[in-house]
């Protein structure tokens, strides 16, 4: 019986690819040069409506037959579609996260990161409690000729050089050296590995959109004042998802320099009084500086709050 099961769900996954294969060779054939940009739309109105497979669908169908009809799989004409192909990527593993909340509350196990606002809410709520009661306190903890912490700060750079070159090693495609990439407590190898190929995925897509953005914005003279603005926000947007997977990958430094540079960007084209893109930014800058927990990060914290 066993078996016979495993045979039927190995039947399942071929013939959704298959379905799959069939609707993105039907995308392909459908755009030309005259329907490019309604299917931009309408992959981005399926994000929209929260139907992420059909999205990522169209938007790999774009780039396939945009690389063709422009010439180069890095024309500007494909950003968009990169950028829609990474968020919706990321838009999926999201939702399931919430679906996996649900079961959570329900008693079953949620898997591996599964982060969500409320989460988010409650490890602040705890310690920015400790530090108005007084509990928690920001300065370093000496001895009495400072040779201790001598030895914890070098035990922490130790530990943030060797952070830095596993993150190297993942963007370069050497996970599977790097000990972190694990499976997390309760979840399944195979579950969290096929989430890290999802997530690299996503990364890369939105990184390649980001990449032509800013060529264009350089190598364009002929730009005017307000295409290079619209430039600049779509590139912000890049930092803010690219911020955003790194803080799911818990790699809370390289999360921290995709908002800064997300939040330089915007302080140069919105109303940084009135901007509810900065106030998000900000926000979020606020709650990783909590997870990363290094010097300072209350303070820092408030600051951005």
């Amino acid at each position: 019986e066993q078996h016979s099961d495993s045979g039927s769900y190995e039947s399942d996954i071929d013939n959704n690819s298959e379905i799959e294969e069939a609707k993105l060779q039907s995308y392909i054939q459908a755009i030309n040069a005259e329907t490019f940009n309604s299917y931009v739309a309408a992959a981005k109105k399926y994000v929209t409506e929260q139907n992420f497979d059909e999205a990522i669908i169209i938007s790999q169908a774009l780039v396939a037959k945009g690389t063709d009809l422009f010439g180069s799989r890095m024309a500007i004409q494909l950003a968009d579609s990169y950028f829609q192909l990474g968020d919706a990527w990321m838009e999926r593993i999201e939702k399931q996260d919430e679906e996996n909340i649900e079961e959570e509350e329900d008693g079953e196990d949620a898997g591996a990161y599964a982060f969500n606002k409320d989460d988010q809410m409650a490890i602040m709520g705890e310690l920015l409690a400790q530090a108005t009661n007084g509990n928690f306190h920001l300065e370093k903890a000496e001895d009495n000729n400072g040779e201790e912490q001598d030895d914890e700060d070098g035990q922490e750079e130790e530990q943030e050089e060797a952070s830095a070159v596993n993150h190297i090693d993942n963007q370069n495609g050497n996970a599977g050296e790097n000990p972190d990439t694990e499976a997390k407590d309760g979840a399944e190898p195979g579950e969290d590995d096929e989430e890290i190929e999802d997530v690299q995925i996503a990364w890369e897509n939105i990184e390649t959109a980001r990449v032509i953005y800013e060529n264009h914005l350089k190598e364009s003279p002929d730009v005017t004042a307000e295409e290079k603005n619209q430039l600049r926000k779509k590139i912000a947007k890049c930092h803010l998802r690219l911020g955003n997977i790194e803080n799911r990958k818990e790699d809370f430094t390289a999360a921290l320099s995709e908002y800064n540079q997300c939040l330089e960007l915007l302080q140069q084209i919105e109303n940084s009084t009135t901007s509810r893109l900065i106030a998000e930014v900000c926000f979020l800058m606020g709650n990783t500086y909590l997870y990363e927990f290094q010097d300072e990060a209350l303070e820092k914290a408030l600051y951005m709050y």
